[in-house]
């Protein structure tokens, strides 16, 4: 098994971009969690 640590950021408009998310890995056969990072400035 494979272990990836994927950092994205920048701004995030729509509502649907979760369920987007998802269902895209899911299709991809991609596991995992998701978590936000404590303070969003630091990565501005």
């Amino acid at each position: 098994m494979k272990r990836v640590h994927i950092l994205v950021k920048g701004l995030v408009q729509g509502v649907g971009f979760r369920a987007f998310v998802r269902r895209n890995a899911k299709r991809l056969g991609i596991k995992g969690f998701v978590r936000n990072l404590p303070t969003a400035s630091l990565w501005r």
